[in-house]
């Protein structure tokens, strides 16, 4: 393999499972940074509130998205990561159903109260069936988990039909 692409592999290894995946990882990664330096820039206004809402809104559902892609080829990927894809598609979907479909993951019914603003502490927090999550924070952890997959956890690509 020519060095330049080992070490853009080595640099980002979800490419070896997935361009597409690959290129929606950097999409979030871009708009959590901007979410979290919104968060970190606050200035208490109205605006400020809405943009951190919005950006939030989207990059749940794409992040949950991700992680269900990957959930769904977790034979491609080491024991140790396939664990870590458990977690972190657990975590986003509790958070992905009120803000997708408003209400709770398995519940079925409407719960408009549950996509309340419950506070403002470096990002925005909500409460979600009693248990309290900060927008910087969930962030973190699913790029945290990204950061985390070396090349070596990549075993195989998505699986694909080519044209011959």
């Amino acid at each position: 393999m020519d060095d330049s692409i080992r070490k853009m592999i080595d640099e980002n290894p979800l490419l070896s499972f997935s361009l597409y995946t690959s290129a929606q990882v950097q999409t979030l990664r871009n708009v959590g940074e901007e979410l979290i330096g919104s968060s970190e820039n606050w200035t208490d206004t109205i605006t400020d509130l809405q943009r951190v809402y919005d950006f939030f809104w989207l990059w749940v559902l794409g992040a949950y998205e991700v992680v269900r892609t990957m959930s769904q080829n977790k034979e491609c990927f080491s024991t140790s990561v396939r664990e870590q894809i458990v977690e972190q598609k657990r975590a986003l979907a509790t958070i992905r159903m009120p803000f997708a479909k408003q209400e709770l993951k398995g519940n079925g019914k409407p719960v408009y109260s549950e996509l309340s603003v419950k506070g403002i502490n470096k990002g925005m927090v909500f409460v979600i069936s009693g248990e309290t999550y900060n927008s910087t924070t969930v962030v973190e952890s699913f790029l945290g988990f990204i950061d985390g997959i070396k090349t070596g956890d990549v075993i195989n690509e998505i699986p694909v039909n080519r044209p011959n």
